[in-house]
Formats: C-alpha cells, sequence, structure tokens
C-alpha cells in the first residue's frame, strides 16, 4: 500500500504587495490560513470595505493646537487695541461736546488769557 503525503504550507500573501494594494488605505495586511484579511487601524473604522476616521498625526495635533492658539492672542491683541481706541475715541468727542476749551495755543503753550477769562466768569460775588 502506497500512502500519498501532501504537505500544505501556508503563504503569506501580506507579503505580496499586489494583494496588500488591494487593502483599503489607513488598514494593515493580517495573513490567516489560507488567505488575508485587512483590519483597519486603530482609530479607524470599517465602512462598507473602506477605513474610515478622523485620526491626525501627534505632529499634525501639536501643530494645530499651536496655530488655534496663535490666532486666539492675534484676536484678543486686537481686540484689547480697539477698546483703547474706542475709549480715546469716546473721551476726546466727550470733550469736545461738553465745550471743555483748550488752554493751550497752536505752539502748545498756555493761554494765560483765556484762563484768567474764564476765571473771571467763575467768580460769584457774596453780599
Amino acid at each position: 500500500m502506497y500512502l500519498l503525503k501532501i504537505c500544505f504550507s501556508d503563504i503569506n500573501e501580506c507579503l505580496d504587495k499586489q494583494r496588500t494594494a488591494m487593502c483599503p488605505q489607513h488598514s494593515d495586511c493580517l495573513n490567516t490560513d489560507g488567505s488575508y484579511e485587512c483590519n483597519c487601524k486603530n482609530g479607524y473604522q470599517d465602512t462598507n470595505g473602506t477605513c474610515t476616521g478622523d485620526k491626525m498625526s501627534p505632529e499634525d495635533k501639536s501643530t494645530d493646537l499651536v496655530s488655534k492658539i496663535g490666532l486666539s492672542v492675534g484676536m484678543l491683541v486686537i481686540l484689547v487695541i480697539l477698546i483703547v481706541a474706542f475709549v480715546k475715541w469716546k473721551k476726546r468727542t466727550r470733550q469736545s461736546t461738553f465745550g471743555v476749551k483748550s488752554n493751550t495755543n497752536s505752539d502748545g503753550h498756555k493761554n494765560v488769557e483765556n484762563e484768567l477769562t474764564e476765571i473771571g466768569q467763575n467768580l460769584v460775588v457774596k453780599t
């Protein structure tokens, strides 16, 4: 009697570039007995044969965080500048609205005559 001895050895299909190219993006090839499987990487899930998900690399996350912080600080600086400018503008318009006279002439020197006139108008004679 003759016995036929047959040996089967598993071929690692994941080593075949054409087969691994059939796995979708964001997946890893897993060799199984007589075949292979494509499993989605961590952070991704299988959706009708494609691996979907929002997976950012640590470098992308840190760059994204730095840009968000920079944008926030920039907007805060602009807001502070606008508030300061508005307050100064409001003070200036309030002074001109209430008729506050400047006691300086165009050269920047005190106009003593205007001060004396104002003081004289404010004096009240008591009897």
